[in-house]
């Protein structure tokens, strides 16, 4: 299973809106939700991490909600 599908489905069973896409060498994932939900989102990536390659978050921000009202897989970020 690729990592964006797999993350949209995660994102649907934790009920947190936002979006997926590749970026150049990464996955950038943006999420929106109630606390609980980020938290219990957020614990599974945790988890995820545990195995090798998986994944790893960088970079963890809080801020205002953008109001997203589903979960996309956007397209990959182009390259130059």
């Amino acid at each position: 299973v690729g990592m964006r599908p797999a993350l949209a489905q995660l994102a649907q069973q934790y009920g947190v809106k936002g979006w997926v896409r590749n970026a150049l060498t990464q996955v950038e994932l943006w999420i929106e939700g109630n606390s609980t939900q980020v938290h219990a989102f957020e614990k599974c990536l945790v988890e995820l991490g545990k195995l090798p390659g998986r994944v790893e978050v960088k970079q963890k921000l809080t801020l205002s909600s953008f109001g997203y009202e589903d979960f996309r897989i956007l397209p990959s970020e182009a390259r130059d």
